[in-house]
């Protein structure tokens, strides 16, 4: 007779949840190197509109199923952050033509350890110990 201790086999579905974000760094990783040899070959401007008009109209289909008084909101916050996209994938091609795909994608995955001091200075909460020690390791590996 076999029982099974639930500590040792978790929910079966946890895998799925916990594999994600795994399989999310690896298609952003992979976009690096897709981006730079497209880059090498196509201006950066036309890569990025091409990107952007597939992204749009992948997402034509759930934009129909929004309600015309909620599609005026939503443009209105949408367009304004659209431009900010716009504008960071812009910054963020350039300077992938201009490096390696290894540093750019070094150098914005920094964006994610800024983003707890950014928290903690304007809403003075969040998680700077984490942070401090993410950067001190940072700070530890370049000084070598």
């Amino acid at each position: 007779m076999t029982t099974s201790n639930p500590s040792i086999f978790p929910n079966k579905g946890l895998w799925m949840a916990e594999s994600m974000p795994l399989l999310v760094s690896v298609f952003w990783g992979v976009s690096y190197g897709l981006a730079k040899t497209a880059v090498a070959f196509y201006p950066v401007l036309g890569f990025l509109a091409i990107r952007f008009c597939i992204t749009s109209f992948l997402f034509i289909p759930s934009w129909n199923k929004v309600a015309r008084k909620q599609s005026f909101q939503t443009l209105k916050i949408g367009i304004p952050l659209g431009i900010i996209l716009l504008s960071i994938f812009i910054a963020e091609t350039y300077g992938l033509s201009l490096t390696l795909a290894s540093n750019a994608a070094f150098l914005i995955s920094l964006c994610v350890v800024f983003t707890s001091f950014v928290e903690w200075l304007m809403l003075k909460s969040g998680l700077l110990g984490g942070s401090m020690i993410v950067c001190a390791s940072l700070w530890a590996a370049l000084k070598r």
